[in-house]
């Protein structure tokens, strides 16, 4: 008599969390690691649709702190315009223990990527070269306030 092996299903949490590895938060598929050098910091934009120039030389590999970003507020942070190197963008919160945001080639070897903060604070906006490397050439890092969360302002009127 032949015996006829099958192997074991895989459990169904398996699949789950191949997909959401695989297919899910695809602005973090492939980010780079924190990297320690800090450029000085910017304030963030305050007028919505205005961009704002952070700086015109963030060497791969440095971050900017970005401070006073506001939860509910959309940023557009991008080096598209400036070709000195092949782009990537990561996001990480304040202590860059955790990646939050994610872009590489978004206008043509340039990066942008939106990020709309859960918590007002600072956040550390990292430019690297293609594949998460570090130079030493200078490249342009822009920001935009894409919409402001206009609920802090709001004013509730009742009919009495």
């Amino acid at each position: 008599m032949k015996h006829v092996y099958f192997p074991k299903q895989a459990p169904a949490w398996s699949l789950v969390l191949f997909l959401l590895v695989g297919f899910g938060f695809p602005n973090l598929r492939g980010q780079c690691a924190f990297d320690f050098t800090p450029f000085s910091s910017s304030s963030a934009p305050t007028a919505p649709g205005v961009t704002t120039l952070l700086t015109t030389c963030l060497y791969g590999g440095e971050h900017r702190p970005v401070t006073n970003m506001q939860a509910g507020n959309t940023y557009r942070f991008e080096t598209c315009g400036d070709s000195d190197f092949d782009t990537q963008i990561t996001i990480f919160n304040e202590t860059g223990t955790t990646a939050l945001a994610f872009n590489d080639d978004f206008c043509g070897l340039q990066s942008s990527v939106e990020f709309t903060p859960i918590t007002t604070g600072t956040y550390l906006v990292q430019v690297n070269e293609f594949d998460c490397a570090s130079n030493s050439t200078c490249m342009t890092l822009r920001a935009t306030l894409l919409s402001a969360d206009c609920n802090e302002n709001e004013v509730v009127v009742e009919n009495v």
